[in-house]
């Protein structure tokens, strides 16, 4: 009898269906190794962004205890019928918004302990103005997503070297968060006297401060307390004031606080908090 032999098997290629299988498992595990490492530079820039706002508010406080007084925020001069007319005030509230932190900066700069926090801020995040150098992107005004109404005039101020009266701009110093945005602070206005607090024509908040249009667009500060705001990883600010379901309100969804800023509804006494969930403890809470 005749052995049956058997043929060999010779290797077997992938077949297309197999190819489009493997190709297709490939791509879903790099789509979710990207979408994790995203999310975990997301995450780091944020906690970069706290910590510096957290430098900020520390200076700030540092100022404030060795001045033995909050830092005043007002127009020298501003015809305010409760404010005395030769007041003069730590920061312009005439500045563009852009320069009310080199502004504050050179304020609380004049305190020892408060200069060392600001020296010990990542220098790649700290910009020295000098307006012999080209003038920055971010100080242009041409976004029409700006809440700053007098973000334009940053520019022109570039231009002469000068502001607030004169003061030379070169020299000052201003924050970049994590994104290289420039923070923007939030401050209450001027004390306002019992005596005019039913006054017409002035929204005086919880804390006796006259409401500043800052607080409209970005929220109301508390206790008479500055707050240093990020635009966050959209780099837009937005406005608290829009309607929830407008792009510009979207926009500060984003946002990043030293503390949570509040907005009144119309009409309503209560305060609706503003801002993600991870920034802040209570103001009232704070030393």
């Amino acid at each position: 009898m005749t052995p049956r032999t058997v043929p060999s098997n010779p290797s077997r290629g992938f077949t297309l269906i197999e190819l489009v299988v493997v190709v297709a498992i490939i791509v879903l595990l790099v789509g979710m190794t990207v979408s994790v490492g995203v999310n975990v530079v997301e995450k780091s820039e944020v906690r970069q962004t706290q910590n510096i706002i957290q430098l900020l508010d520390t200076a700030v406080q540092e100022w404030e205890l060795a001045a033995d007084r909050k830092l005043s925020y007002g127009m020298d001069g501003q015809g305010h019928s409760f404010a005395d007319p030769r007041a003069t005030y730590d920061v312009q509230s005439s500045s563009p918004h852009v320069l009310m932190l080199p502004d504050l900066l050179a304020t609380v700069s004049g305190s020892p302990a408060a200069k060392r926090i600001i020296a010990s801020i990542d220098p790649d995040r700290v910009y020295r103005f000098d307006t012999t150098a080209p003038m920055p992107r971010w100080l242009g005004g041409d976004d029409p997503d700006d809440p700053d109404g007098r973000a334009l005039n940053a520019s022109l101020f570039y231009g002469t070297g000068t502001y607030n009266d004169g003061q030379p701009l070169s020299g000052l110093l201003t924050v970049f968060d994590a994104w290289g945005n420039p923070l923007r602070v939030v401050h209450p206005g001027v004390v306002v006297p019992i005596a005019y607090s039913g006054s017409s024509g002035y929204t005086i908040d919880t804390d006796g401060t006259l409401r500043t249009d800052n607080e409209n667009v970005y929220g109301v500060a508390m206790s008479r307390q500055i707050c240093f705001v990020s635009a966050g990883p959209d780099g837009k600010f937005g406005d608290v004031s829009e309607p929830p379901d407008t792009r510009l309100f979207k926009q500060t969804l984003d946002n990043i606080y030293s503390y949570r800023l509040v907005q009144y509804e119309e009409d309503e006494d209560e305060p609706v908090w503003t801002g993600p969930d991870f920034i802040a403890p209570d103001p009232e809470a704070r030393p």
